[in-house]
């Protein structure tokens, strides 16, 4: 009997085979589910109850302890009676309120972190912390300057030339004397503090000849200590400080809140209230509103 044998072509037997390996294999493992969105800070304010606010401790008139020791100051009051109600407007309930101390050093990494949901203090607005963190509008403007015995020769930043300079670790302050120092010989020995307060105690004890930071913050520790008529903040601005509170980057919806509660503050004179508490003429800092200060808060109030 003769046999037929039947040719199959080698392509032709090349699919056959891979269809039969395709029916045999188990089915592809379904896409992993998508990554559950981050959790927004009012979303976590709503679901804990609580606003935690990161406040700078020797921060006078800002945020200090009062001899009771209860958080008192400026940022302290703004986060109280004009952030606070606004996010209790906004939720619909009552939320707690907690100040949680932070450093110069420690501000923005707590931030970052979620430790707290902002930080109301003495933070210099900048364009580097910027692209870490998140600002508000500015609620304190003011600048760089130096506190100095009454009797000290040092007048400008000219004078601190070879001198002891105190400032706060990780602040703006220590940055720009790192650059005034590119002008200066010989340069400033420059002495770093976790505190205000602490780099003031070092200017009393003769540590260091002048203390660096923001005029108004260096006026209320002159104000509070045992001797005010014996200290003076001296000094051109040596760069400005727009003050503002910091929070979480791209969370736009707790951003805009804020910024709402502070424009609204201003628009119905609680601000100037708070501001009036703490720096009015029977002030323990006395230092008036510049008609630049009253002229920039009118700015920054949007319009309906």
């Amino acid at each position: 009997m003769n046999k037929k044998i039947l040719l199959i072509p080698l392509g032709l037997l090349l699919a056959i085979s891979l269809v039969a390996i395709g029916c045999a294999a188990p089915a592809p493992a379904p896409a992993p589910a998508p990554a559950p969105a981050l959790e927004g800070t009012l979303e976590k304010i709503d679901r804990t109850g609580k606003l935690t606010v990161g406040a700078r401790e020797g921060a006078i008139p800002f945020g200090f302890y009062d001899e009771k020791g209860n958080w008192v100051g400026y940022s302290m009051d703004l986060a109280r009676e004009v952030v606070l109600p606004k996010v209790e407007e906004v939720l619909g309930k009552d939320i707690e309120l907690e100040f949680m101390p932070v450093t110069g050093k420690t501000r923005i990494p707590m931030i970052v972190a979620g430790t707290v949901d902002m930080v109301a203090g003495i933070t210099t607005h900048t364009r580097p912390r910027d692209e870490v963190v998140d600002y508000t509008v500015t609620f304190f403007p003011t600048g760089t300057q130096m506190l100095v015995p009454k009797d000290s020769p040092i007048r400008e930043w000219e004078d601190l030339a070879g001198k002891r300079v105190g400032c706060v670790l990780g602040t703006m302050d220590e940055k720009n004397l790192t650059k005034l120092n590119e002008h200066l010989s010989p340069p400033i020995d420059i002495k770093t503090y976790e505190k205000h307060t602490i780099g003031f105690l070092a200017l009393k004890d003769g540590k260091t000849e002048a203390h660096v930071t923001d005029g108004i913050v260096l006026a209320g520790l002159a104000a509070k200590a045992p001797d005010p008529e014996n200290w003076e903040v001296r000094g051109t601005f040596l760069a400005y400080s727009p003050l503002a509170c910091i929070m979480r980057e791209n969370d736009s919806d707790f951003r805009d809140l804020i910024n709402f509660a502070i424009i609204e503050a201003i628009e119905d004179g609680r601000l100037y209230e708070i501001y009036d508490r703490w720096f009015g003429p029977e002030s323990d800092v006395p230092f008036p509103m510049s008609e630049e200060t009253k002229a920039y808060f009118r700015l920054i109030c949007w319009p309906d």
